[in-house]
């Protein structure tokens, strides 16, 4: 049986948050040649994700999209967002294409609800059909209605928080520009489990570019949190700039770099 898993490319990885619409598509070229060749492996039934990096960040930073609609800017934040997050989305899709990968994605906007600035709710019945029909799903870090809020942020690590109430994964491997979690002396730490969360968790900053989603510390509690309430699942962050056929072993399960999270 093939293990379904979710593959995140981090924002920071394929751009540069600090600049507005940098994608760096030779990076996403390497990622979408890494999944061709874990998906033929045969191995793994698989999500793709990626994050808003400086398409989404910068926006949701200067209209305070976070914090839902505002006083001065009302919706305008809505709208920027979802044109920036689709804008990039299309370009990944076609560099996708170029490589032979086809994923499909499913607008996160169009499928989710949050309550007071927290995920509450995803339509999971089209990312289900994917999953079994054998195609990739895609999602990404977009900005969605707020029944307290009129609208907020949901990150990916939110969406991914909130798809496992729905649907189990067996792994997630989020790809980053970091190759782990460092720990106070700038080491990777290879394992997070329950036994060193918490002394672990106390030292993490956030992030080296523009994040209104909390960084690195913020993305590692969410992730536990899953493992956690998901106890069959593992997770692993990674360098984005593995040598060749690294990052299609570690989707498929043959291999375990960076920084490894269960329970």
């Amino acid at each position: 049986m093939k293990k379904r898993v979710i593959v995140k490319i981090g924002g920071s990885f394929i751009t540069d948050k600090k600049q507005p619409e940098s994608l760096q598509e030779d990076r996403v070229r390497t990622i979408a040649r890494e999944i061709v060749a874990a998906v033929g492996s045969g191995k793994v039934s698989l999500l793709l994700t990626h994050g808003a990096g400086s398409y989404g960040h910068i926006a949701a930073k200067e209209y305070q999209a976070q914090n839902g609609s505002h006083p001065h800017f009302g919706w305008q934040a809505f709208y920027q967002i979802r044109q920036d997050m689709t804008k990039m989305n299309l370009r990944i899709l076609q560099l996708c294409a170029e490589e032979g990968l086809f994923p499909i994605t499913v607008q996160p906007s169009a499928i989710a609800m949050a309550r007071n600035g927290k995920l509450s709710f995803m339509d999971t019945r089209n990312i289900r059909f994917l999953l079994d029909s054998d195609q990739i799903p895609l999602i990404h870090g977009d900005i969605v209605l707020d029944e307290k809020l009129d609208f907020t942020i949901a990150s990916t690590e939110d969406q991914i928080q909130k798809l496992s109430d729905y649907i189990f994964f067996h792994r997630i491997v989020l790809i980053s520009d970091v190759p782990g979690v460092f720990d106070a002396e700038g080491k990777v730490i290879r394992e997070i489990n329950r036994t060193n969360f918490s002394q672990i968790i106390d030292h993490l900053g956030g992030s080296a570019g523009l994040d209104v989603t909390g960084g690195m510390r913020s993305k590692v509690e969410q992730i536990f949190r899953l493992v956690q309430d998901n106890p069959a699942t593992q997770a692993f962050i990674i360098a984005g700039d593995l040598e060749p056929g690294m990052i299609a072993r570690t989707i498929a399960g043959d291999a375990c770099p960076g920084t490894l999270l269960r329970y």
